[in-house]
């Protein structure tokens, strides 16, 4: 290569970077500036999103978010956001709905208050359970639906992006309802953030080793627990993967002594999408669904020979009666 040709060439590759550098800038600054509370949900709405969109996540990975506080550069980025999603619960997610108005100016999305999610029990405190409830499928196609308005409101030349990328989810989401096994069965969790994933399914969680944050179950509790799985009434046990815990640990330990299935559900704020982790559980469902046909066919296959053999042994007892009855007969010749 000639001096003139690689000038040439260095030339032209600075003008290739300058254009990009401007496309990038210009994208982002007709894009929506988005705030998610929680970072597990970059996977679940990031997505969605057209080009020049920028997502970014209040909470840091690996931190847990009810100990977590909002930190000057949090503010700022709330404070240029157009949206912001969050879970609704934690301490710090109530410091920001106080925020909206004053120094926040974006739309404020809440999940509990999206229209139409269905907020469960808290079978060990008798309250609202609303430790993500976008994990019930049914309230995830709620979820995207509800944010590709808000995000084709904001954005309307991205609308019929917003809706086409909702409506891949949606269907993703509706075929794994409906092809996984429905069960009925009463089960024992490790903590409350496992029922919206696994109630869907037909699994009720009746016992809870961890009741709500930072609130263990009492040693009566637990008393409760291993008279459920002696007795039978607790079939399966539900624990977080992985188990970090000491709790899903203890949970693990009594399960695998009372010889009660396990089934594992990926930490709700763990990397990953909604769907990703439902598609997990539906493969586990699918299994224990499975053995659980397995045991009841061969319940069924006992029962038969039973019966078979119970009908086998009084032919044969009649048979016998019957040659008695006419050899008895012929020995007093009548």
């Amino acid at each position: 290569m000639n001096f003139k040709a690689y000038i040439a060439f260095i030339v032209l590759t600075l003008l290739i970077v300058t254009l990009l550098s401007v496309s990038m800038v210009d994208a982002l600054n007709g894009g929506l500036y988005i705030v998610v509370t929680f970072p597990n949900l970059i996977y679940d709405v990031k997505p969605l999103l057209c080009s020049g969109d920028y997502i970014v996540s209040i909470a840091p990975t690996g931190v847990d978010p009810h100990e977590y506080q909002l930190t000057p550069a949090n503010v700022e980025d709330l404070r240029k956001a157009d949206i912001i999603i969050s879970t609704g619960h934690a301490p710090f997610e109530k410091n920001i709905e106080e925020m909206v108005g004053r120094e926040i100016k974006g739309e404020l999305v809440i999940i509990p208050k999206i229209p139409d999610i269905k907020i469960l029990t808290n079978p060990a405190t008798g309250k609202p359970n609303y430790h993500m409830p976008i994990y019930d499928p049914n309230n995830y196609i709620l979820f995207i639906k509800y944010v590709s308005e808000v995000l084709a409101h904001k954005r309307p030349e991205c609308a019929n992006h917003y809706y086409e990328r909702a409506k891949d989810v949606v269907d993703e989401i509706s075929s794994l309802i409906n092809h996984t096994p429905k069960v009925n069965i009463i089960a024992v969790a490790d903590t409350p953030t496992t029922q919206y994933a696994v109630s869907w399914i037909g699994i009720r969680i009746k016992y809870l080793m961890i009741k709500e944050h930072g609130v263990p179950a009492s040693p009566k509790d637990i008393e409760s627990i291993v008279e459920a799985m002696k007795n039978g009434e607790v079939k399966l046990a539900i624990i977080n993967n992985p188990p970090r815990a000491k709790a899903s640990e203890s949970l693990k330990e009594l399960a695998e002594k009372y010889g009660i299935p396990i089934l594992y559900v990926p930490n709700p704020i763990g990397e990953g999408s909604i769907l990703n982790k439902l598609t997990i559980i539906s493969n586990q469902v699918g299994n224990l669904s499975t053995e659980t046909s397995e045991e009841t066919a061969s319940l069924k296959q006992s029962q038969f020979t039973i019966g078979e053999n119970i009908v086998t042994a009084v032919l044969s007892l009649l048979l016998l009666f019957i040659v008695g009855f006419f050899i008895f007969t012929k020995a007093r010749g009548v």
